[in-house]
């Protein structure tokens, strides 16, 4: 992989990437369920571009200004379904602002319409330098996805590792869960590693949408944090019911499974989150 890593940059660096087909007219979406239905649905399928703000924030407000009433970023922006939200508003704002572990303000997601991170821009720049890192974090998710099968088929654990904690950071379930699955089947691994592996694997399963086998990888993953007896890996692996129940939608078992952890793990340091995930899902009118 070492060796095809700077072809391959050299390469994007010296090609633009084709802009999509027009048709959004630069318009900014509050909806996450409207800007991906319209994302889907361009032909070509288009990316997200994501504007995370709050009212406190005044470079938020500066990059609006400034930038995105550029006749640059509006070119720039044809390429990507745009949407705006707030993170404070209590409702998809926030919950994306925690899905990608977002901790500061401006930040600036690109999405792929099936929600996978290509990349993140934190704070203001000016418009010519807000879109070259742009394009920089895109050619470099280009590049990690062109390795993926190099190093799939390779045999260093740790090159694998590294990239299967990346795709899983950025909520590739699909790739993440290849590789994982190649480190869980290795022998001789120190056996920390290996639980931790596992519930990663049941994690990006999850991330993936495949909830029969995530449920089906838990178990191993339950059995193998127990055997280390890792109470913090065991909690997090609890957790991952109660997860895989509310991506797939599915209130009553969520709820039960957020129960039963609860009833397991009454003192347990996640406690606190959980008692909160089981009122904002009362709350939740998808559970009504």
């Amino acid at each position: 992989m070492k060796s095809a890593l700077p072809a391959l940059l050299a390469l994007l660096l010296l090609v633009p990437s084709t802009a999509a087909a027009e048709g959004d007219d630069g318009q900014w979406h509050e909806d996450l369920d409207e800007a991906l239905e319209v994302a889907r649905s361009a032909d070509p399928p288009k990316n997200l571009l994501v504007d995370l703000w709050a009212d406190w924030c005044l470079a938020c407000k500066k990059l609006e200004q400034d930038v995105f009433s550029t006749p640059q970023f509006q070119e720039f922006a044809q390429r990507y379904v745009l949407l705006r939200v707030d993170t404070e508003d209590g409702d998809e704002g926030t919950r994306l602002k925690q899905r990608f572990n977002i901790d500061a303000l401006p930040t600036t997601l690109l999405l792929s319409p099936d929600m996978v991170k290509i990349g993140a821009l934190q704070g203001y720049l000016k418009t010519d330098q807000y879109i070259q890192n742009l394009e920089l974090e895109r050619m470099m998710y280009v590049l990690l996805v062109k390795a993926h099968k190099e190093v799939h088929d390779g045999t260093d654990p740790e090159t694998t590792k590294m990239m299967a904690d990346d795709f899983h950071s950025r909520h590739d379930g699909a790739r993440a869960s290849s590789l994982y699955r190649r480190l869980v089947a290795v022998e001789d691994v120190d056996p920390d590693e290996a639980a931790w592996n596992r519930f990663l694997l049941a994690d990006s399963l999850r991330l993936k949408g495949d909830m029969s086998a995530a449920m089906e990888a838990v178990a191993d993953a339950r059995s193998a944090a127990a055997e280390i007896e890792d109470e913090n890996l065991i909690e997090l692996v609890d957790l991952l019911p109660y997860q895989i129940a509310r991506d797939d939608l599915r209130c009553d078992a969520a709820g039960d499974a957020l129960g039963a952890f609860l009833g397991r793990h009454p003192d347990g340091q996640y406690r606190k989150q959980a008692e909160q995930a089981l009122k904002a899902m009362r709350q939740d009118q998808r559970c009504r």
